[in-house]
């Protein structure tokens, strides 16, 4: 999330017997659509800790659930996998502030 805004997503996967997904870890990933309901939980849990960027990581169960949100997120296994340029949509946005 930055500024308000879920500017890319994507759904890790853990790799066989291992319950862990994080990517540096081994685990696939693959983009994921940013429907209404996902952009607004994300924006939501990061205005709630007051982020104007954030990393927010939901799981998939009967419903989403916000599981953590991370105020300093790295993003370059997002970028890989869903070809957003994360850091180039940040710099955007705090140039944009800058000028506000």
């Amino acid at each position: 999330v930055i500024d308000g805004r879920a500017v890319a997503a994507m759904r890790r996967i853990p790799p066989a017997g291992d319950w862990r997904s994080n990517a540096a870890r081994g685990g696939t990933t693959v983009p994921q659509k940013i429907d209404p309901e996902l952009e607004e939980l994300a924006v939501k849990a990061a205005e709630a800790v007051g982020a104007f960027y954030a990393g927010v990581d939901i799981l998939i169960g009967d419903r989403l659930y916000v599981n953590e949100v991370n105020g300093i997120p790295e993003f370059k296994a997002l970028t890989k996998t869903t070809g957003v340029d994360v850091a180039g949509a940040l710099l955007a946005a705090l140039v944009m502030l800058e000028k506000k």
